[in-house]
């Protein structure tokens, strides 16, 4: 599990309608959560089973998922184990 804070203006906290907030809310996530990469406007998670989830704004394919789409709940990216 992991848990987030903070502005979340593009999902990427994982919590769905972009819900701000200034207090630790556990996310969506379900993994032994390892790591966290916070980015611009994106958040990724590495798994202590392998395996990478992000949320947020991915409109440059950096939550790599193979596609620009934004992801209001963490998704896992392809190719990484």
């Amino acid at each position: 599990a992991a848990i987030a804070f903070g502005e979340n203006t593009d999902n990427q906290l994982g919590f769905a309608g972009a819900v701000t907030s200034d207090v630790f809310i556990p996310t969506a996530v379900r993994l032994d959560v390892v790591d966290a990469a916070p980015g611009d406007r994106v958040l990724l998670l590495a798994a202590s089973a392998g395996g990478v989830v992000g949320a947020g704004l991915n409109e440059s394919g950096s939550i790599g998922d193979g596609t620009t789409t934004a992801r209001n709940a963490f998704t896992a990216a392809t190719g990484v184990s």
